[in-house]
């Protein structure tokens, strides 16, 4: 094929944010503290007790020392 023979154009960019896209779909359940623990207190599943994540220093491994 000649040099010619295809039009060529400039590529287009887009930039996305794909954070914000996540964030707004989510909406306000985006803030709200996860599950970290559940249990069921009676046989047939009609009580349940849950725990929340009390946040970025929480977790099975919290208290373990790194050193």
């Amino acid at each position: 094929m000649a040099q010619g023979d295809v039009p060529t154009k400039p590529p287009t960019f887009t930039t996305k944010d794909w954070g914000a896209m996540i964030r707004k779909l989510w909406g306000d359940d985006w803030h709200k503290r996860e599950t970290a623990y559940e249990f069921n207190i009676s046989r047939d599943r009609t009580s349940v007790r849950q725990f929340e994540d009390s946040g970025g220093s929480s977790g099975i491994y919290s208290g373990t020392g790194g050193g």
